[in-house]
């Protein structure tokens, strides 16, 4: 089993030229939950839930520290009429390790400046798609 840190992690995003940009560096937080939809089947009479499999969908909620150019790729993509694209390792990109790419909107993008604290940001990207998984 091939177990790292965290801040091996690597997040990739498409940027105004839709050539993927490493974000890593403003990072401190990255995830991707991923859900499947699940419908309903039962009928009268059941004594349990019966349930199918639906839609796949998923969210990668990230934050970070507040920097003018992750402030423009964000804010930039808030408006973009198109889907971004997305690679993400969460052991790094090393070759061999788990990478995970697809297509996703940015969702929500918020700047956090507390009177007592660093600037920060969180942003969540919608998956829009499939996402497949390979390696670096």
């Amino acid at each position: 089993m091939a177990l790292s840190a965290g801040y091996n992690a690597v997040l990739k995003l498409d940027g105004s030229a839709d050539t993927l940009v490493d974000i890593s560096t403003y990072l401190d937080t990255a995830k991707m939950n991923r859900q499947v939809d699940m419908h309903d089947t039962s009928t009268f009479g059941d004594g349990y839930k019966d349930s199918i499999p639906g839609l796949r969908g998923g969210v990668i909620p990230l934050t970070g520290k507040f920097d003018p150019t992750a402030d423009a790729l964000f804010d930039a993509d808030v408006a973009k009429t198109t889907s971004r694209s997305f690679e993400y390792g969460p052991q790094g990109s090393t070759g061999g390790n788990v990478k995970y790419t697809g297509e996703c909107w940015v969702e929500g993008y918020d700047v956090d400046t507390p009177v007592s604290g660093e600037g920060k940001f969180t942003a969540s990207l919608r998956i829009t798609g499939a996402v497949t998984r390979t390696t670096w």
